[in-house]
C-alpha cells in the first residue's frame, strides 16, 4: 500500500503539470531608454547629432554648443503587449493525450524617466549633468491554479478477521482504490537586472567642432526571487473484495493533504562603475559626423543568495488498514469498513546561501554617427572581450526637416552577446539579448512668451515598438507545437515618449 500511494502522488503531479489547464504567466520585461530617447530625439543617442544638453551622453562634445542655461526631460509612457498560445509538450499516444501548456506571455516595455539633464555655458566651454533611466532586463513566472484528476488502480492485501474467540483467519482481497488528486500550485519567481548611469562633463567649441570630456557612474543592480509551492490532496475511497470461497465486501476512506514540494529564496547583487568618455563632433555644412569612446574601468560585483527547498524525501511513515471494524458472518460473509491511516509523507530541506565578490573587468566602447540632414547613420558597441557580456548597436533614421517641425522614422537594433572559447577551442558566440526597435517621431521648435525670459523650446515626441510584437501578428494560429496563438493588438505594442528641451 505504501508504495503504490507514492506512485499515486507522483503520478497525479506529472499528470497536472502536463495537461493543466492553469495558465502560466510568463513576463518579459525591459528598459530600454536608448530606443525611447532615439526615436524622441536622436541628439541623444547618435555622436553625429549631439547637441547641446540632449547629446552629453551620447557625445560629451555636445555640451561645447549648449546655450547659457539648458534643461531637457524626457518621458516615457510603458506598454504592455500580451500574447496568448498553447504549447504542445508531448504529442498523445495510446497510453495518454496530447499534453498541453497553456501560456500568456506579456512583453513589457517599462516606461518612466527616460532622462534628465541641465546644462551651463562658462565661456567656450559648457558643464553638464545628466541621468538616464536604468537599462534593464527582467524574467517573471507567476502559477496559480488547481486541477482534479481521478486516479484507479488496485492492490492485493490480506487483512485478518476473527472467526470465534481465540480463533483468527487470514482474508485475502483485492481493493479497488478511486482516488480523486487535487494538486494545486502557486507563486513564481522573478529575476532582473540592469544598470543606471549618471553623467558629468563638459564640451569646448572650437566653431566647425568641438571636442568633449565626460565620466559616467554605472550602477549596477540585480536582484532574484522565488516562491513556489506545490500542494496536493485526494480523498481515497477504497472497497475490498475477498477471494473465493469468502463474500461480503469492505469500505473505506482516508483524507491525505500534504506539500510535495516548495521552493523560496532570494538574492541580489549590485556594483558600481566609474567611465571615462572623450568625445569629437565635426560639422561642414550639412554633413556631420560624431565619434566617442567610452573606458570602462574593472571593478568588483558584490552579491549574495539564500534559496531554500522543501521536498517529499520518501512515502508516508505509516499507510494501513485497520480491519477492527471488519466483521466476519459464519460461514463464509464479511462486512464492514476499514480505517485507513496515512501519515504525510517525510520531507527533506535543502538550503544553498552564498556570498560572493566577482571582478569584472574594464571595458572600451566606441561609438560612431554620421549624418547627412535627411539621413542619419549609428554604429557602436563594445571591443569583444572574451568572457564578458559585449555589446553591438546600429541605428537608421531618416528625416523631414521642416521650418519649425522635423518627422524621423527608422530603427534601432541591439544585441548583447557572450563571447567564449569552448571546451575545443574554438571561439563561440552566445545571444543574451537582441531588442529591436522600430518607431517614428517628431520635433517641434516655438518660443515660450508666456514664461519668464521666453526661453526657446522644442518639444519632442516618439512612438516605438520592439519588432517581436509586431512580429506576432504575422504568426499563424497554428504551429508545429505551438497553436491557438492570439497576438496582442497594435496599439498594446506601442510606447510613447515625450520630451522637452528649453534653453536661455
Amino acid at each position: 500500500m505504501t508504495h503504490k500511494l507514492c506512485i499515486l502522488i507522483a503520478c497525479a503531479l506529472l499528470i497536472n503539470i502536463a495537461v493543466s489547464q492553469t495558465t502560466y504567466n510568463l513576463n518579459f520585461s525591459q528598459s530600454a531608454p536608448e530606443a525611447s530617447l532615439f526615436f524622441a530625439n536622436p541628439s541623444y543617442i547618435s555622436p553625429a547629432l549631439a547637441y547641446g544638453t540632449y547629446g552629453m551622453f551620447a557625445n560629451p562634445a555636445a555640451l561645447g554648443y549648449t546655450s547659457d542655461y539648458g534643461l531637457n526631460f524626457v518621458f516615457g509612457v510603458p506598454s504592455k503587449p500580451k500574447l496568448n498560445l498553447t504549447v504542445q509538450a508531448i504529442e498523445a499516444t495510446n497510453e495518454h493525450g496530447a499534453i498541453d501548456i497553456p501560456v500568456e506571455l506579456t512583453l513589457r516595455d517599462v516606461g518612466g524617466v527616460n532622462f534628465i539633464g541641465f546644462s551651463k555655458k562658462i565661456g567656450p566651454v559648457g558643464l553638464g549633468i545628466g541621468y538616464m533611466q536604468k537599462s534593464s532586463v527582467g524574467i517573471g513566472l507567476d502559477v496559480n491554479g488547481s486541477e482534479t484528476f481521478n486516479v484507479n488502480y488496485q492492490i492485493t492485501q490480506p487483512i485478518t478477521a476473527t472467526i470465534s474467540p481465540g480463533y483468527d483467519t487470514t482474508i485475502p482481497l483485492t481493493w479497488n482504490i478511486s482516488a480523486p488528486i487535487n494538486l494545486s500550485v502557486n507563486g513564481g519567481g522573478a529575476i532582473n537586472m540592469g544598470k543606471a548611469p549618471l553623467f558629468l562633463g563638459g564640451g569646448y567649441n572650437f566653431g566647425f567642432g568641438s571636442v568633449g570630456l565626460g565620466f559616467k557612474l554605472l550602477k549596477y543592480t540585480g536582484e532574484l526571487g522565488t516562491n513556489l509551492n506545490f500542494t496536493g490532496s485526494s480523498n481515497i475511497q477504497v472497497t475490498g473484495t475477498p477471494a473465493s470461497p469468502f463474500k461480503g465486501s469492505i469500505t473505506g476512506n482516508a483524507f491525505l493533504t500534504d506539500t510535495i514540494i516548495s521552493v523560496n529564496g532570494n538574492g541580489e547583487f549590485s556594483a558600481n562603475r566609474l567611465s571615462i568618455v572623450l568625445g569629437t563632433l565635426l560639422q561642414a555644412g550639412f554633413f556631420k559626423m560624431g565619434l566617442s569612446v567610452e573606458q570602462g574601468f574593472k571593478t568588483t560585483l558584490s552579491g549574495n543568495y539564500n534559496l531554500t527547498t522543501l521536498s517529499i524525501s520518501g512515502a508516508p511513515d505509516s499507510v494501513r488498514i485497520d480491519s477492527n471494524f471488519v466483521h466476519f458472518v459464519l460461514p463464509d460473509s464479511i462486512y464492514g469498513r476499514a480505517v485507513l491511516s496515512v501519515n504525510k509523507s517525510p520531507k527533506s530541506s535543502d538550503t544553498l546561501s552564498s556570498q560572493q565578490n566577482v571582478s569584472l573587468a574594464g571595458y572600451t566602447e566606441l561609438n560612431l554617427g554620421i549624418s547627412l540632414s535627411v539621413f542619419d547613420l549609428y554604429l557602436g558597441g563594445t571591443l569583444p572581450k572574451k568572457r564578458e557580456v559585449n555589446n553591438a548597436k546600429l541605428g537608421v533614421l531618416f528625416s523631414a526637416p521642416l521650418s519649425t517641425v522635423t518627422i524621423r522614422t527608422g530603427l534601432l537594433a541591439s544585441f548583447d552577446y557572450l563571447y567564449f572559447t569552448d571546451n575545443q577551442g574554438k571561439d563561440m558566440i552566445l545571444p543574451v539579448r537582441a531588442p529591436i526597435y522600430f518607431g517614428l517621431g517628431g520635433s517641434y521648435r516655438t518660443p515660450l512668451n508666456f514664461i519668464p525670459y521666453a526661453p526657446n523650446a522644442q518639444i519632442d515626441f516618439g512612438i516605438k515598438s520592439n519588432v517581436f510584437s509586431l512580429v506576432t501578428k504575422f504568426l499563424p494560429e497554428d504551429l508545429e507545437v505551438i497553436r491557438d496563438v492570439t497576438s496582442p493588438s497594435f496599439f498594446s505594442s506601442l510606447s510613447f515618449n515625450l520630451g522637452i528641451g528649453l534653453s536661455l
